[in-house]
């Protein structure tokens, strides 16, 4: 594509009594018009711009978790995936190049780079993968329609593998807080044996009334149970976060709700 047949667009001076402001003429700014400049970009540009932007979301594809790391490991890791991307695409550049089908490549890339991730982030990236390194050869080989078509079929998977990337994110910080649910679980195991034991034992006579006012009234004494023992001296907990955390497992603990229900208040 030598040059684009699509103007460029820019903000005329302003007509005052039927003639231009000629001040204005010396202050116009131009306002490039955004296909314009999209079909004015030469395909080499095209395709390192979508090499970078695939390095991007293999770079998130490589981190499995997201930790607070200090930064001279986020750029050690950043680097590897640097390395570990441009190694895999040369191969594949050069295993296409050498006969071997584009189609069968692509589940070598799914293995390689993409294993860890949800299936659909999976197929997208590696087809992606796969077209732009397609349109990079034709391109080399001076096929441009050839390649142009390719990178056509590129650009149409960017929006799906922005999306496929997003569930990903959203998969993992599931992961997340149910690991750190668990560790919640662990580390504040007294204080569910107490409640347990409490909805029991510090049960009105007509039973629990609702969850909320139950936690209401057992966070005192349940706090005041572990300040008494010696767990005070693995780790401090206020009386909000106390009532939050037996509040949270009447709702959720199988254990924690079946002691509630055995508890609660019966309906006339």
């Amino acid at each position: 594509m030598n040059r684009s047949p699509l103007p460029p667009t820019y903000t005329r001076p302003e007509k005052i009594g039927g003639k231009r402001n000629q001040h204005l003429i010396q202050n116009v700014m131009e306002l490039p018009d955004l296909y314009h400049t999209i079909s004015e970009t030469p395909l080499r540009e095209k395709i390192e711009t979508g090499k970078r932007s695939l390095h991007e979301a293999y770079y998130f594809i490589s981190r499995p978790e997201h930790t607070l790391e200090d930064t001279p490991a986020l750029e050690n890791k950043e680097e590897q995936a640097e390395e570990t991307f441009q190694q895999e695409y040369a191969a594949s550049c050069a295993a296409i190049k050498n006969g071997h089908p584009a189609s069968q490549h692509q589940e070598h890339i799914k293995s390689a780079l993409c294993s860890n991730v949800m299936e659909d982030l999976q197929n997208t990236f590696s087809a992606a993968f796969i077209w732009l390194v397609c349109a990079d050869l034709l391109e080399k080989e001076d096929l441009r329609d050839q390649s142009w078509a390719s990178l056509v079929e590129f650009s149409s998977l960017e929006y799906r593998l922005e999306l496929a990337c997003m569930a990903e994110h959203a998969r993992r910080e599931k992961i997340r807080h149910q690991k750190n649910g668990a560790k919640a679980n662990a580390k504040y195991a007294n204080l569910k044996k107490y409640l347990i034991e409490f909805l029991y034992t510090e049960a009105p006579e007509n039973g629990w009334r609702a969850v909320k006012k139950a936690a209401n009234e057992l966070a005192k004494p349940i706090r005041d149970r572990h300040e008494s023992s010696e767990h005070r001296a693995v780790y401090e907990v206020s009386l909000p976060e106390v009532e939050t955390l037996i509040e949270n497992w009447m709702y959720k603990d199988e254990d924690a709700k079946q002691a509630y229900k055995k508890n609660k208040k019966k309906r006339g």
